[in-house]
């Protein structure tokens, strides 16, 4: 891994670098955050999000069931959320 701080006076930036460009790592690992996924609406997005916060660690499928969802629903849901940075 490599390092380089930029000193801005007031401020600093530091870009890390990593070998995980260049060995490809990232497409092989399905972190592709422009990939498509299905189109959710807001209100959905928020009750799966809900959900979440009342117990952050489940399963797509445990999700779907309990909201009474299609399992598609709650990955496009968990899709536009994930690439917003709010959930991983």
């Amino acid at each position: 891994m490599t390092f380089y701080v930029a000193d801005l006076g007031d401020m600093s930036f530091t870009l890390g670098l990593s070998g995980w460009t260049a060995n490809d790592w990232s497409g092989a690992g399905n972190f592709d955050l422009m990939a498509p996924r299905a189109d959710v609406d807001s209100y959905t997005q928020q009750r799966v999000f809900e959900e979440l916060k009342q117990n952050w660690l489940e399963k797509p499928d445990s999700l779907a069931q309990q909201l009474n969802l299609s399992r598609t629903a709650v990955l496009g849901a968990l899709g536009a959320y994930t690439q917003a940075g709010r959930a991983i």
